[in-house]
């Protein structure tokens, strides 16, 4: 019985272990993301995500919402051209859409364009940055 006892100890210590090593990396993982919130006045002109170069991403979540906490009044719209209704990834009110980079590669946010149906409509964009 003792072997038994001191086997499931050291499995259970192992794990604990695990866990704590994971939970320090998730821990250090989560500092590094970052968050934008872009609105867009003109519902005829698409405006970019981001104002300067440099915003790469592997993968990022954007949510349809003019804030953290409001959603949009209609649906916005993605894509990488930026003249009036061209982009063709539907963000419904309160909804998201995940844009992942090919594997082995990154996007910039830059590149993104915003169009909106409703003024001052927007997404928030959540990211962990590629190096």
């Amino acid at each position: 019985m003792k072997k038994a006892f001191s086997g499931r100890r050291s499995a259970a210590s192992l794990v604990l272990a695990l866990l704590l090593c994971a939970g320090v990396a998730l821990a250090d993982g989560l500092g590094a993301f970052r968050e934008v919130t872009k609105t867009n006045a003109d519902a005829a002109v698409p405006v970019r995500l981001v104002a300067t170069r440099g915003q790469y991403f592997r993968s990022a979540t954007i949510y349809g919402r003019l804030s953290a906490r409001v959603n949009n009044s209609s649906s916005v719209w993605l894509g990488i051209n930026s003249t009036n209704n061209t982009q063709p990834i539907e963000v419904t009110a309160g909804g998201s859409v995940v844009i992942s980079a090919p594997v082995n590669s990154f996007l910039d946010l830059y590149d993104i364009y915003l169009d909106v149906v409703t003024a001052g409509d927007g997404v928030v964009v959540v990211w962990d940055p590629a190096p």
